[in-house]
């Protein structure tokens, strides 16, 4: 309920999701070494998410690096490549 709240900002939400739900993602995938089709699936689900708190459909064919950037969380590919060099 708090991600999709429109009583919090967008900032605030993309907080909260990077710092709950992707920081688990993320955790994970530093356990065990992620084939490329689980980066492909964790990517999509990141995708989805950030267009489902930013309500943004899939139909509106806006780029998903815009509610990304409005969200301000970075990308989850990115990340990942930086926990696995570290």
């Amino acid at each position: 309920m708090i991600l999709t709240n429109r009583t919090f900002s967008l900032q605030t939400r993309g907080r909260i999701y990077f710092g709950c739900v992707q920081s688990l993602v993320l955790y994970t995938s530093e356990c065990w070494a992620p084939r490329k089709k689980d980066r492909t699936q964790l990517e999509r689900n990141d995708k989805a998410m950030v267009r489902w708190i930013s309500r943004v459909k899939v139909q509106d064919q806006i780029s998903t690096d815009t509610p990304q950037e409005s969200l301000c969380i970075p990308h989850l590919d990115t990340i990942m490549h930086k926990n696995f060099l570290h």
